[in-house]
């Protein structure tokens, strides 16, 4: 009797082994995660970018723009490719993450490159993003990847929530992400280093911050009698062109809202050359359009009071 009570125990074990060890199907993370590093074609970040040595002494800065240039299938995976307008600065992701993707799933931001990883195979994680503070993850390497902080943040006068993630390394490699927004900083150093810090973005459309870009320049501090705009040099140009305007003085303010904006034929704002709060004088700002294709394009020059628009043609 006792055997006949053990083989059938054991067949109802055998029975239910399969659904003992049955895990729940992964569930697709919250879509609102996604929101911290925004993928989309045509989003663009101006960072200011700062280097120091101890030894010797240095300090040096610039800016660099960011761009959300295209995307492709990599894999079966759809993957965003950025590119800087800097060969030397490539941006707080660095040479190896060119390439990244969103993973649905478990919420990590994945980075593309060739090298070889038995987890991944030719990618690796960049950061998880729904990771809570404290939580970590290991890349495909020896390096973890810590969330050291949560909460809010004002980013480019948007109220909004953040994330920081540390490595392991004694050099820090630090990302901080803001919703809405993407990494608005980065860290990476100790007696020498690099640090990035967001000045303005246009996401989505939605301009935030300071997207004035490199070049913008005074050539005339000769206080002009009216707002000008004046056709661009060269016109046809290839890659690259100037764009001169003249902002004189009015009596409410010393300084004027000023936005210098490029549109294609379409009506599409396609850059944000000036966006902030100008003196008077004269002014000439370069636009680089290697990343545009051929075509007509508009800049308008848009005050409070003052608003006109130019055509001019690139030609590759």
């Amino acid at each position: 009797m006792r055997t006949l009570k053990f083989l059938f125990f054991l067949l109802i074990i055998l029975l239910l082994h399969p659904l003992l060890y049955t895990q729940t199907p992964e569930k697709p993370v919250d879509p609102e995660i996604i929101k911290y590093m925004p993928l989309k074609v045509g989003n663009v970040w101006i960072y200011k970018w700062v280097t120091w040595n101890v030894y010797p002494n240095s300090i040096d800065s610039g800016r660099i723009k960011i761009v959300m240039y295209k995307d492709t299938i990599l894999n079966s995976k759809k993957y965003f490719y950025f590119r800087s307008n800097s060969s030397e600065y490539p941006g707080p992701l660095g040479y190896n993450a060119r390439w990244i993707r969103y993973d649905s799933l478990s919420g990590r931001l994945m980075g593309y490159n060739n090298m070889y990883c038995p987890v991944y195979q030719t990618e690796f994680i960049i950061d998880s993003l729904p990771s809570k503070k404290y939580d970590t993850v290991k890349p495909c390497s020896n390096v973890y990847r810590a969330c050291t902080d949560t909460g809010s943040v004002v980013i480019t006068g948007h109220n909004t929530l953040q994330k920081r993630f540390n490595s392991n390394y004694l050099t820090c490699e630090c990302l901080f992400y803001a919703k809405d927004i993407g990494i608005y900083g980065s860290y990476e150093g100790t007696l020498a280093g690099l640090y990035y810090e967001l000045k303005g973005c246009i996401i989505d459309g939605i301009i935030y911050g300071d997207t004035t870009l490199i070049g913008l320049t005074v050539i005339s501090s000769s206080i002009p009698h009216s707002f000008a705009i004046y056709q661009n040099y060269p016109n046809p140009f290839n890659p690259s062109t100037k764009i001169k305007f003249d902002v004189p003085k009015e009596d409410r303010s010393q300084k004027l809202d000023v936005r210098l904006v490029i549109y294609d034929v379409l009506g599409r704002e396609g850059a944000t050359l000036v966006n902030e709060q100008l003196a008077p004088g004269t002014y000439e700002v370069d636009w680089d359009a290697s990343n545009y294709p051929s075509g007509v394009y508009f800049y308008t020059l848009q005050t409070e009071s003052f608003n006109q628009t130019k055509r001019m043609v690139l030609i590759k």
